[in-house]
């Protein structure tokens, strides 16, 4: 099994002085990584990994498909020098593994998105999405799958998903 290592650094410098700090996280116990550079045509939406209950019979050959319960972090990079991507999170709100809710998320060149899935859990109610009320939820939806589009032109993204069961 691995380990995997994520650290923060941040430094901020004022005209008073400078504020810096540096967070890191591990999680043991992954034994599944993946890692991708995703190439998103103008006009198109590309579904970057599907979330699912069971890897099985059910699952699109087409799409990578993850079990959600084992998900411990996933990084989305823009990795294009000039073109944002949009990051749609869709979730299911509802009964039934269906997307019915999403979230969007601009992600300029060069930044990155990154999602923590819970140790006990994964990506199972993580999220959470609301149009009839603009008070805090609770997040208690799943990730049913990330769909990646272009802005304006062609860029690339690269995606890591990182797992405690092989998927």
């Amino acid at each position: 099994m691995a380990q995997l290592t994520q650290t923060i650094t941040e430094s901020i410098t004022l005209d008073t002085g400078s504020i810096s700090s540096t967070t890191t996280e591990t999680v043991d116990d992954i034994v599944d990584v993946y890692k991708r550079i995703l190439t998103i045509p103008s006009g198109a939406d590309v579904i970057a990994a599907a979330f699912v209950d069971a890897i099985g019979a059910d699952t699109d050959p087409s799409v990578e498909s993850f079990d959600k319960q084992n998900i411990r972090y996933i990084r989305i990079t823009n990795i294009d020098t000039t073109n944002p991507i949009t990051v749609n999170i869709l979730i299911d709100v509802g009964a039934g593994d269906t997307a019915d809710g999403n979230i969007a998320h601009l992600l300029e060149a060069g930044k990155s998105l990154i999602l923590w899935g819970k140790a006990s859990g994964g990506l199972v109610a993580t999220l959470g999405c609301s149009d009839s009320s603009a008070s805090a939820i609770a997040p208690a939806s799943d990730i049913v799958n990330i769909t990646l589009d272009s802005v304006s032109a062609t860029a690339k993204c690269e995606l890591l998903i990182a797992s405690t069961v092989i998927s």
